[in-house]
Protein backbone atom coordinates (compact mmCIF):
# COMPACT_ATOMS: atom_id res chain seq x y z
CA UNK A 1 0.00 0.00 0.00
CA UNK A 2 0.85 3.22 -0.91
CA UNK A 3 -0.14 6.23 1.26
CA UNK A 4 0.14 10.18 0.49
CA UNK A 5 -0.36 13.02 3.38
CA UNK A 6 -3.13 15.28 2.45
CA UNK A 7 -4.70 18.33 4.01
CA UNK A 8 -8.39 16.95 3.09
CA UNK A 9 -8.79 13.32 1.82
CA UNK A 10 -12.52 13.42 0.71
CA UNK A 11 -11.22 16.41 -1.54
CA UNK A 12 -8.40 15.02 -2.39
CA UNK A 13 -10.34 11.64 -3.83
CA UNK A 14 -12.09 13.78 -6.07
CA UNK A 15 -8.49 14.23 -8.06
CA UNK A 16 -7.35 10.37 -7.65
CA UNK A 17 -11.38 9.37 -9.00
CA UNK A 18 -10.89 12.06 -12.07
CA UNK A 19 -7.10 10.21 -12.41
CA UNK A 20 -7.91 6.79 -11.63
CA UNK A 21 -11.61 6.75 -13.47
CA UNK A 22 -13.55 5.53 -10.58
CA UNK A 23 -14.67 6.48 -6.87
CA UNK A 24 -13.10 5.40 -3.88
CA UNK A 25 -13.67 1.88 -2.39
CA UNK A 26 -13.59 3.51 1.31
CA UNK A 27 -13.79 6.86 2.26
CA UNK A 28 -13.98 8.58 5.73
CA UNK A 29 -13.21 12.75 6.92
CA UNK A 30 -9.73 11.20 7.70
CA UNK A 31 -8.72 8.51 5.13
CA UNK A 32 -9.38 7.35 1.59
CA UNK A 33 -8.91 4.09 0.02
CA UNK A 34 -8.51 3.33 -3.34
CA UNK A 35 -7.54 -0.73 -4.41
CA UNK A 36 -5.78 -0.25 -7.43
CA UNK A 37 -5.18 -4.21 -7.78
CA UNK A 38 -4.83 -7.14 -5.97
CA UNK A 39 -1.92 -6.62 -4.13
CA UNK A 40 -1.80 -2.78 -4.06
CA UNK A 41 -3.72 -0.03 -2.92
CA UNK A 42 -3.59 4.02 -2.40
CA UNK A 43 -4.62 5.59 0.50
CA UNK A 44 -5.47 9.06 1.35
CA UNK A 45 -4.48 9.98 5.22
CA UNK A 46 -5.27 13.52 6.70
CA UNK A 47 -1.92 14.71 7.27
CA UNK A 48 -2.55 15.89 10.51
CA UNK A 49 -3.32 12.52 11.89
CA UNK A 50 -0.37 10.88 11.22
CA UNK A 51 1.45 8.86 14.08
CA UNK A 52 4.39 9.83 14.39
CA UNK A 53 3.76 13.25 12.93
CA UNK A 54 5.45 13.11 9.66
CA UNK A 55 7.45 15.92 7.85
CA UNK A 56 7.39 14.33 4.58
CA UNK A 57 4.40 13.30 2.24
CA UNK A 58 4.02 9.88 1.89
CA UNK A 59 4.94 6.24 3.49
CA UNK A 60 4.55 2.61 2.14
CA UNK A 61 2.88 0.04 4.01
CA UNK A 62 3.40 -3.61 4.29
CA UNK A 63 0.67 -5.56 5.10
CA UNK A 64 1.23 -7.82 7.68
CA UNK A 65 -1.20 -11.64 8.46
CA UNK A 66 -1.31 -10.58 11.94
CA UNK A 67 -0.23 -8.62 15.26
CA UNK A 68 2.48 -11.07 16.25
CA UNK A 69 4.31 -10.71 12.66
CA UNK A 70 4.06 -6.75 13.66
CA UNK A 71 5.82 -7.13 16.40
CA UNK A 72 8.39 -10.15 15.32
CA UNK A 73 9.38 -7.66 12.86
CA UNK A 74 9.71 -5.03 14.85
CA UNK A 75 11.84 -6.71 17.32
CA UNK A 76 14.37 -7.93 14.64
CA UNK A 77 14.58 -4.35 12.68
CA UNK A 78 18.12 -3.31 12.69
CA UNK A 79 17.70 0.60 11.42
CA UNK A 80 15.77 3.69 13.27
CA UNK A 81 11.89 2.99 14.58
CA UNK A 82 9.81 5.72 14.63
CA UNK A 83 6.68 4.48 16.42
CA UNK A 84 7.27 1.03 18.37
CA UNK A 85 4.31 -1.48 17.67
CA UNK A 86 0.31 0.45 18.09
CA UNK A 87 -2.40 -0.59 17.92
CA UNK A 88 -4.81 2.09 16.29
CA UNK A 89 -8.53 2.09 14.94
CA UNK A 90 -7.15 0.58 11.45
CA UNK A 91 -4.85 -2.04 13.00
CA UNK A 92 -1.69 -3.16 14.66
CA UNK A 93 1.54 -1.81 13.32
CA UNK A 94 4.82 0.10 13.54
CA UNK A 95 6.90 2.72 11.77
CA UNK A 96 10.51 2.32 10.84
CA UNK A 97 12.53 3.71 8.01
CA UNK A 98 14.84 2.54 5.51
CA UNK A 99 18.44 3.59 5.05
CA UNK A 100 17.43 6.97 3.07
CA UNK A 101 15.01 8.06 5.70
CA UNK A 102 11.84 6.68 3.66
CA UNK A 103 9.06 5.55 6.09
CA UNK A 104 7.86 1.92 6.07
CA UNK A 105 5.30 0.79 8.16
CA UNK A 106 4.10 -2.58 9.11
CA UNK A 107 0.59 -3.06 9.48
CA UNK A 108 -2.02 -6.28 10.76
CA UNK A 109 -5.05 -4.61 9.64
CA UNK A 110 -8.06 -4.79 12.17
Amino acid sequence: MIILYVENPIASSGFYEKILGRPADEASPGFVMFHLHEALSLGLWRRGAVLPAADCGHEMVIMAPDPASVDSTHDAWAGPVLLPPTTAEFGHSFVASDPDGHRLRWLAPS
